[in-house]
């Protein structure tokens, strides 16, 4: 193992000093910055004191770059004073720190003119004489540093020399691990949101767009003094409200609008018979899988996507029919919602762009609905005119006993 050295001094290995240093100064008892990021994995403190006390160093960092590669930033800390920790919070990667990074070599230094952090450090009365800087790399990678300081000039020892790297390439595995929890914490909260914006989309959006179709009707029905109409209007709009208004309070107490535990071919049926009462298109429902039984997670999804291909008819298709099929087909399952109006204007939307960046928003929900559950929807205009929403749920296991046979 080479050290690559400037302006050390020759010398052999020392320890820590005994006994206790005064606070905030050389040999300080290991200490963590009060805003180190989140992504600090709860075992990095640990594991950083031990490589300190090993080496015999005072103080120790562990610092990770930046994502355009021109900083470090300061992720865990030990054994060094609050005023140095300033200094700390974000440096670039230039003098011993920028060296060991770029050369992939294990760096030491004495003489901190090349490095303004230390050489500020040292002026405002550091005892720090000596640094050692470790470069950390996952599969090749660089990902950051980590150093160690001492009150002496003096080189380590052989036997602590040799397990630097070691070292270095297990708080650089650590450190990834702790950096791609962060990420995936991240991906996780911006799912949720998005899931979030689904469930509003569908338990609001959809009966307000309703709302807003029924009302000149029924502002016409009253002006017409045709009270049968009338009636008829208020009473779907305050079903529409009132499932609405269920639908929110489920979404408020369990972030997810459900199907109170009835099953999917269960809502599909009442959906279809929602849809035929409130929007005066003939629908026909085609069952072929009588025992219809699909994962949890698919069967909410799928619920909420013909939901969604159903409101879609509703307000934009100007059909007259209508159709749900439910069949079997290789490696699962697929449902079709089809119907005879003016088909998608702009083209199908693919999950590459299209259409979804213009306006169609509800289908790009079916979509992302449908990777939840590793499946598939599929848009396409029927040649003869109208519209076809594909669904395909994967899984042999969801075919139902009766198709088996």
């Amino acid at each position: 193992m080479t050290i690559l050295h400037a302006g050390s001094s020759p010398g052999g290995g020392r320890t820590a000093p005994d006994g206790p240093a005064a606070p905030g100064r050389c040999g300080a008892p290991p200490q963590a910055p009060e805003d180190r990021p989140e992504e600090a994995a709860a075992g990095l403190d640990g594991f950083l004191r031990s490589v300190v006390c090993l080496a015999g160093a005072q103080g120790g960092t562990i610092r990770a770059l930046t994502d355009d590669g021109e900083c470090l930033r300061l992720i865990a800390a030990v054994g060094v004073s609050e005023e140095f920790l300033e200094q700390e919070r974000l440096v670039y990667s230039c003098g011993v720190c920028g060296r060991a990074l770029r050369n992939d070599e294990i760096n030491s230094a004495s003489d901190f003119r090349g490095c303004s952090r230390l050489f500020s450090a040292r002026r405002q009365g550091s005892c720090f004489r000596h640094v050692i800087a470790v470069p950390l790399e996952y599969k090749g990678r660089p990902i950051g540093v980590f150093n160690l300081f001492f009150d002496h000039t003096d080189d380590l020892g052989t036997e602590i020399r040799v397990l630097l790297k070691p070292i270095g390439q297990l708080l650089g595995l650590t450190l990834e691990n702790s950096l791609l929890e962060r990420e995936n914490a991240r991906a996780s909260l911006a799912n949720e949101r998005q899931q979030m914006a689904s469930e509003i989309h569908d338990s609001l959006a959809q009966t307000l767009a309703f709302a807003r179709m029924r009302l000149p009707l029924l502002e016409d029905a009253i002006r017409e003094v045709d009270n049968g109409r009338s009636y008829r209007y208020c009473n779907e709009l305050n079903q529409e409200l009132t499932r609405a208004h269920r639908g929110l309070r489920e979404l408020i107490t369990h972030f997810r609008a459900g199907m109170d535990g009835r099953g999917l071919l269960r809502g599909l049926r009442e959906m279809v018979e929602r849809f035929r009462e409130t929007s005066g298109i003939t629908l026909e429902f085609d069952n072929q899988v009588p025992d219809l039984k699909l994962p949890g997670e698919a069967e909410v999804q799928v619920f909420y996507i013909v939901q969604e291909a159903f409101a879609n008819i509703r307000k934009h298709a100007k059909a007259t029919r209508a159709r749900l099929a439910v069949d079997t087909v290789r490696d699962g399952i697929e449902l079709i919602v089809e119907d005879n109006g003016c088909g998608l204007l702009d083209g199908p939307p693919s999950a590459a762009g299209g259409g979804l960046d213009t306006g169609f928003y509800g289908l790009r929900i079916m979509q992302e609905r449908a990777q939840r559950f590793d499946g598939r929807v599929a848009f396409e205009n029927l040649p003869k005119g109208g519209a076809r929403v594909r669904i395909f749920v994967p899984g042999q296991e969801m075919v139902c006993e009766e198709k088996k046979k």
